[in-house]
């Protein structure tokens, strides 16, 4: 892969900063808003701004730098949050998508956007790219408009519905969260109806890569090819971290009034993004081996 220019959004997240890490080595321009990821490499620079609150001065500096390939990492990304206030849902999930997309068009470059798995009710054992999508949160809308805006306007992007899963250093995510309650004997529910299909993200940001070389283009199902429940799911990181743990109970998810709908199935086949890349991602008890050094 030549040395291209990346712009990526979202930089401080979690999946943002792996990115940054892990990408084949290129010219980055990272866009955080939250803090300034601790990360320093050759070629990257970051600007601090509020996506919301766009301006010329923003466009100008991205124009400036003239990215080839942009990331859009940056989202609203806690469903409950999204339900009570849809308004901020649509803003942060589709309205920077359509600004990101007016860039993308003015710079001709290749958008990838990472979608989500939530863009489906549940009702279907696994989905592929051609299911219909329909969301039951405001989450899952949100991102599904954004998805569509994309296809009616660029065609020059690739989207990625996808559910990844690492250690991340805020803590926020499942498998930081099962870490911790583990580690600290917290008692805790698992749920055995909530399926998915995780993917490693180191796994996920290869795909990236092999994306941005190889140019491809589409809507792709960027997921592991295990669907487990959380359940199943969590049994794993205890399995290898911690065998004796035994502070938890395991049962069902119901939805209820108090919080945003779930989908209890989000399982997804990645059979042709793995087909047309000709790339597998581990499973997952080799990928949390990897991730707890065992």
């Amino acid at each position: 892969m030549s040395n291209l220019k990346i712009l990526i959004t979202g930089a401080s997240g979690f999946l943002g900063q792996k990115i940054i890490e892990k990408l084949n080595a290129q010219t980055i321009l990272g866009i955080f808003n939250s803090h300034r990821p601790d990360l320093i490499r050759n070629g990257l620079e970051f600007i601090h701004y509020d996506l919301t609150q766009i301006n010329k001065d923003l466009e100008s500096q991205i124009l400036s730098f003239s990215p080839e390939v942009i990331i859009h990492t940056a989202a609203h990304t806690n469903v409950d949050e999204c339900e009570r206030n849809p308004e901020l849902a649509i803003k942060l999930n589709l309205e920077i998508t359509k600004y990101v997309v007016e860039i993308a068009k003015q710079t001709k470059a290749h958008l990838i956007h990472i979608s989500t798995d939530q863009i489906f009710d549940g009702s279907d054992n696994i989905y592929s790219e051609s299911s219909l999508p329909s969301p039951i949160n405001s989450y899952g809308r949100t991102k599904l408009a954004a998805e569509k805006f994309i296809e009616e306007n660029y065609p020059f992007h690739t989207i990625l519905r996808t559910n990844f899963y690492g250690l991340e250093p805020q803590k926020k995510s499942f498998l930081s969260w099962l870490e911790s309650t583990i580690q600290n004997n917290i008692k805790c529910t698992f749920f055995s109806n909530i399926y998915y299909t995780p993917i490693f993200v180191s796994d996920l940001i290869e795909m990236i890569n092999l994306i941005i070389a190889n140019k491809t283009t589409g809507t792709f199902n960027a997921t592991g090819s295990e669907v487990v429940s959380k359940a199943e799911f969590a049994l794993k990181v205890i399995d290898i971290i911690n065998p004796q743990f035994k502070n938890y109970e395991i049962s069902e998810f119901q939805n209820n009034s108090n919080r945003a709908q779930r989908p209890l199935n989000m399982s997804l086949s990645n059979k042709k993004i793995t087909e047309c890349l000709n790339y597998y991602p581990k499973d997952i008890e080799t990928s949390l081996k990897k991730i707890f050094k065992f």
